[in-house]
Formats: C-alpha cells, structure tokens, sequence
C-alpha cells in the first residue's frame, strides 16, 4: 500500500545534479508556486558523531517564510545557471542565523557545529507537505507534456470517448529507489521501503492542479478518480491525491498553527506544564516525601531525554515563526554575546538533547521577549534620549548570542590513542577502554563525558588545547559575523557556563594589553577583539583559584609587565587579571557548583552579601510574595492575611515570607559603604563595584530540586537574561554598597573553624 507518509519524508541524502525546473511548456499554464521546506524530526547530518548514519526519512517538514523562500528560490535558479558555489548558500531563519545549503540541499548552523536537516523544493504537495524531488520531477515533466490545462477537468461533461480515454493513466512514475541507483550508483540508503519506493505508480491529471496516484492493478478506477475529483481528499481507497503548487495560508491560519505549535500546554522552553507533577501523581511541596522528590526529579529526567523534546527544541531553534523573526535579518546589534558551554557538551554524541547551542537560542529569544514585554525598563538605554518608546521601531533588544562549541575539537574519548612510544616500539600508554572496569560501562561513559572534562582542563597540554580551540572559535565567528554584518561597530562580551567560566577567565587574563598585529599575533592565545563583559554562570572560579592561591586583581601596568604568554604560566602566579571592562559572577543560592569570588579580590568582602538580581517579571507571584517579606512580621501575623494564604493553598510560601521578614527586622537591610582599598579594586574590575551577584529563588521551589537542578538552568532562566540585558547598557554605579551578613552567624563560623 502507498503510505502516506512517504510523500512528506526526507528526500534522500545525497546532492542531486539540478537542472532547471520548467514551469509549463505553454504560456498558458498556470504559474507554479513554489515553496522551499525543511525537516525538523530526523538530522540528516550529525557532525558531532561520526559514526551516525541517517537510517530513518524525516516525517516532519515546516515550509520557510515567504520572504526566506523567494531568496532561496532565486538562488537555485541562479546556481543552477551559474554552477557557482558561492550561489548555493543563502543565510536564513532567525537573524539568518543558519544556511540554505541549495547544493547540499541541507539547513545548517551558521555559526556552530549542529546537527543538519534535509531541504525540499516543493512543487507538488500531499496535504501541503512536499513530496519528494524524485517524484515531483517526473511529475512536472509529465505534466509540462500532458498540459492537463488544455482540457477538460474530470468533473466537465464528456463524450463516451473522451470519457473512457480520460481514465487511463497520463504517464507512469518510476519507482525513487531505482531512480536514486542510477543516478548516484549507490544502494537505496534507508531501511523503509514504501511501496512507491520500490514499485511504479499510474498518474491521472484531474484538473490543471491536481494528479491522482494509483496502483496500476487498483479495480473501480473511475469510481475512485471521480471521488478524488469531488472531495479533493489527500489519499481515499487506496489512491493519493496531490496538488500542484504550494497553497498560501491567510494570517489566522497562519498564527492558528504556530500556537499550536508553540502549544498552550507547554513553557517557553518547549516544556510541558506541570509536567513533573502529573508525572509523579502528585504536587510537589515543602512536605513532599523524599520519595514523591525523587518521582519528580526522575520525570524530570525522562523528559529531557525524550524525542519529543528534542523535536520542540529543533523547531524552536530552526524558528520560522513571524513573531519570533520580526527583528531578522541585518538588523542593528550593539552587543556581540559569545556563550562558552561547560562540562558534558560531548554528550551530544550519543544524546542530541545535551544541546548547548539549543540553550543559546532559548537565551536569545527570551531577551527578544522581553524587550518587546518591557520596553520602558530596558529600551530607554539601548536606543537615544527621545525615543518614543512604544513604537515599532523599539523591538530590537540589539543583542545576539552566539555558542562556542569546543568539546568536539578536543579528542579525549574511549579510543583516543596517545603516540607516544615505548622502547620496544610499543604503545606508552594504553586507551581510556583499555583501563574500563567491566559491569560500569554507562556510570563511566557519562564520567567520561562529564567529569573528566574538568580533569582535562587542569592536564597541561589539554588545557592549551582547550583554550586555544576557544580562542579559533570565537576569532573565526566573529570574522564571519563581520563578513556578513559589515556594518557591525559594537561591543562584544564573553559568557561562560561552568566549566566554560573558568575557561573564558582564563583566557581573557592571557590577554595582553593591546590586541597584537603581525608575528606578535598568537592564533592560539589572542582574541582579535576587546571583551566589554566577562559574565560567569555557575562558576566554580572561587574554588578553583582559592586552591591555586590565587587572587583577583585589577589590570594595571605592573600586571602588564609580568603578562604571561603561555597559559601554563599562569599556574604559577599569585594574581590573575582578566583584560576585560566589567566581570560578573552570576549564580543561584542553591548552585552546588558555583562559588563566590568578591573574597579574592579582598578578603574584607566575605563579609557582605553577594548583590541580589530582581526577578525579571514585576508582576510574577514570586516578585509578589518576596514583597511581602519587606512587611513587619505582625502584618504576616493577622489572621485575615494568614487566612487568605491557607485559603490558595499557600502554607509554605507563607511560612517562608514570615521567616524572611523576621530575619529581615532582626538585621539591617541597608546598604552600607564598602572599605575604600577595597571599593577601588572592585570598582576597576567592574562599573557597578560589585561582581557577585545572586539569582532569586522562586517561592514554589523545593530546596532539594532546586539544588539538583538550578546548575544547568542559567540559559533558560528569564531573570539571568534580564540581569545581562540592563547590565549591556547600564552606565555604573556611583556608590558602592553591601548588605552585611548576620555577624552572630560569621562569629559562630569562624569560632567553629579555629576549633
């Protein structure tokens, strides 16, 4: 049986020889509207495994906008005159972020390394989705000689002859997998086998826009056409009816469809809500059992790693959503942000959903949200004194994000094989499989992705690797961003996740204080650019210069003097001083990983608190509830107010605000002035004067969850994207201030540790 699904997968993987695609042989013929599709389900190109081979077609496709469409088109026809491939790739989606490989006939990252998707030309079409080229080209073939506009449709009345003759097929289609073996020599590649892959089809013109597809033994063909005449139904009694050309949506449907897809029960990061509850059975709450915890956590878990995750998360990130794009194209970007991922990116060798760059696109659009949600908090800084803040012009958050992959590039894996040798001629050292303890395999192998990535960066010779990977990467993007954005004059800032902050510190203090020209230029080492922002999330900094001995300190001449040009160096001195504007160390209270790093620079400031970062939604019920924790304590203690939280099911939020409210009337809230020596070494490594800042708690949050999983939450945290927002454009701090911690409890701790 002809299935369905075969007409809306994946063309083959291969690069076909384009030739031109005729429209109509007659100048009356209807003009073909053509729209260019791409998948989202199925990768056709995984670079990150080398071993992947495509064995499944890709079911899902989404058509291009119209606008990218046009271009895409415009290009084929040029490439197919020209042969030049200079011609064959067109930048497009979101910010044209990615390219329209027309050669390839793929949709791939720009920018980074990332898994790539097949690309159709629709001319034909099974329900509005695209079949494939193999069989759209004999389609159009037959149909430009046929020219079943020249006569009359099925429905018209006709003589016995011209009735009897009109049933008979117009022309038959040769079966794709055999088509594909001659043109390429090759064997069909995919494990499927639909019936039109391997068998031939009879074609029937109904009308100048629609063929039917039949089997050549089907019975009651004339019953069948007519049905297909009359109902224009997409597939009825074994036959398949497909319709020339693409039919355009009107703007409802259009907007129908794309809520739909971005889901009214799913969060802005493709996420089911509420999910994890429905999972476990049960509301999660401060008197959750341990169990019910863990429920949580495992459903959790089991979504992240699911297909249907996977599959949102592509559709998002390939985004070609109106109102997702408005600010496409060459639009004005004043900040140029360089994102570094940290440990267990290498997982996406065997699971595609420990996706970096995925978490990068989720960063950039939620800052394109909510400069266009508020622009009276952030848009009055980015564009000139005057701006009528409310118009259309002020949507552009003039701000793009860029991921720095450099874990593929660094081969510490399973099979890596040292070269050096023994005396006898043999291997010195065996591989990493070789050392395995059996019955392990799957602790190790995620130990191997994940934890030994930090143990590389601290070997000597994999951390010049590293580093210098970074290095190449981020010069290599930022030429071609100049190349394609020649009008480009902004800042650009560096910011490290993890592992990926300790990496960007690193490099910005090898830095020297002018970018060097000619022989001077280390490839290795040197960033063709000044950094304005150094943003570390999750940073485990603190810790790791605390046991190096290490403090931070401004840059100054004497620094410079003594500037280090090998990164291994850097091990043996006392102070680092990264060759950056402002540094920021971003982390969530509940952050196993991050540390502080204020105490370095001067040990005075282990006595303040770390700034706090407002929640990005003024009107989100965690911004209400923390209000209430401003309150007196004997307000939270009338019954109408108490009350009112036991009737909304409140309890712990209620009991948390009383707690914070007492603590906040038993300590001052103000900010107090910050010692002189060491406000003015704070202030050069950053406007503001502070460089620790804390992310909000949500109140609904579960300690041990969110202890569990705030590590890897940065990128899609809408207060961290707000925090960096106002940061790009904020001019500084006049003063320099810092709540105090409770010095009963420093007293305790510090009496604790001269026992």
């Amino acid at each position: 049986m002809f299935l369905k699904s075969y007409f809306v997968r994946s063309a083959i993987k291969y690069s076909v020889e384009i030739r031109a695609y005729s429209t109509a042989g007659n100048m009356t013929a209807p003009k073909l509207n053509i729209r260019w599709f791409y998948a989202t389900d199925i990768p056709s190109v995984k670079p990150a495994d080398k071993n992947y081979e495509q064995k499944q077609r890709a079911k899902k496709f989404l058509p291009f906008e119209k606008f990218d469409s046009e271009r895409i088109e415009a290009a084929f026809q040029k490439f197919n005159t020209t042969k030049d491939i200079r011609d064959s790739i067109v930048p497009v989606n979101e910010d044209e972020l990615f390219d329209c490989d027309i050669k390839a006939k793929l949709l791939k990252p720009a920018y980074w390394i990332g898994p790539e998707y097949e690309v159709r030309r629709g001319t034909w079409f099974l329900d509005n989705s695209p079949v494939p080229e193999l069989i759209a080209e004999q389609l159009e073939k037959a149909y430009d000689e046929v020219k079943p506009y020249d006569r009359k449709d099925l429905t018209s009345k006709q003589t016995g002859d011209e009735f009897s003759s009109r049933y008979e097929p117009d022309c038959h289609l040769q079966a794709e997998a055999t088509l594909y073996e001659k043109k390429t020599g090759k064997k069909w590649p995919f494990e499927e086998s639909a019936d039109a892959t391997t068998k031939e089809k009879d074609v029937i013109f109904v009308d100048e826009n629609t063929a039917v597809l039949l089997d050549d033994t089907i019975g009651l063909r004339k019953f069948v056409v007519d049905a297909f005449a009359k109902a224009r139904k997409a597939s009825l009694m074994g036959g398949y009816c497909l319709v020339r050309g693409y039919e355009e949506k009107n703007d409802k449907q259009k907007q129908d469809e794309n809520k739909k897809r971005d889901s009214s029960n799913e969060n802005e990061h493709g996420e089911p809500k509420n999910k994890n509850n429905e999972a476990s059975g049960k509301e999660v709450s401060s008197k959750s059992t341990a169990a019910e915890i863990m429920e949580n956590i495992k459903s959790k878990v089991d979504w992240e790693f699911s297909n249907e995750k996977y599959q949102k998360e592509m559709e998002g990130d390939f985004t070609n959503n109106p109102s997702k794009v408005e600010n496409s194209g060459d639009r004005e970007v004043d900040h140029l942000l360089f994102c570094i991922h940290g440990v267990g990116q290498n997982m996406h060798m065997w699971d595609v959903n420990m996706n970096f760059a995925h978490d990068c696109s989720v960063f950039r659009q939620q800052m394109k949200g909510l400069f266009k949600k508020y622009p009276e908090k952030y848009a009055k800084e980015a564009y000139p004194e005057g701006t009528d803040l409310k118009s259309e012009e002020v949507k552009n958050c003039k701000v793009q994000v860029l991921p720095i992959v450099w874990r593929y590039n660094v081969d510490f894996s399973w099979e890596h094989v040292y070269k050096e040798r023994a005396q006898d001629g043999s291997l010195r050292f065996p591989k990493l499989l070789d050392l395995n303890i059996n019955g392990t395999n799957p602790i190790r192998t995620m130990a191997a992705d994940v934890v030994l990535d930090i143990l590389l960066y601290y070997e000597p010779g994999f951390k010049r690797q590293i580093i210098g990977n970074v290095v190449r990467s981020m010069n290599s993007i930022y030429d071609k961003y100049l190349k394609r954005h020649p009008n480009f004059k902004g800042k650009v800032s560096i910011c490290g996740h993890s592992l990926g902050s300790v990496i960007a510190m690193d490099l910005l203090c090898l830095q020297p204080g002018k970018i060097p020209t000619g022989d001077k230029f280390d490839p290795e080492v040197h960033l063709k650019f000044p950094v304005e922002n150094y943003f570390g999330m999750g940073s485990p900094n603190g810790v790791f210069k605390l046991m190096k001995r290490q403090n931070i300190c401004p840059r100054n001449a004497s620094w410079e003097k003594r500037h280090h040009k090998d990164v291994n160096e850097m091990l043996l001195d006392s102070e680092i001083s990264p060759k950056v504007n402002n540094v920021y160390n971003i982390f969530y209270p509940m952050d196993i990983v991050a540390y502080r790093i204020e105490p370095l620079v001067h040990t005075s400031m282990s006595k303040y608190k770390p700034k706090s970062i407002p929640f990005a939604d003024e009107n989100n019920i965690n911004t209400k509830i923390e209000s209430l924790s401003t309150l007196p304590a004997g307000i939270l203690d009338n019954p109408i107010v108490k009350n009112v939280f036991k009737m909304t099911g409140m309890d712990a939020q209620y009991e948390r605000a009383c707690r914070a409210a007492e603590s906040s009337s038993a300590q001052s809230p103000k900010e107090l002035d910050i010692p002189e020596k060491t406000k003015d070494d704070l202030k050069q490594l950053n406007k503001n004067g502070r460089l620790d800042y804390s992310l909000p708690q949500g109140y609904f949050e579960i300690d041990m969850v969110n202890a569990l999983g705030s590590h890897t939450q940065y990128l899609k945290d809408e207060n961290v994207a707000s925090f960096i927002l106002k940061e790009l454009w904020n001019k500084g701090s006049s003063k320099i201030l810092g709540v105090k911690k409770n010095e009963q409890a420093l007293q305790k701790v510090e009496n604790t540790n001269n026992k």
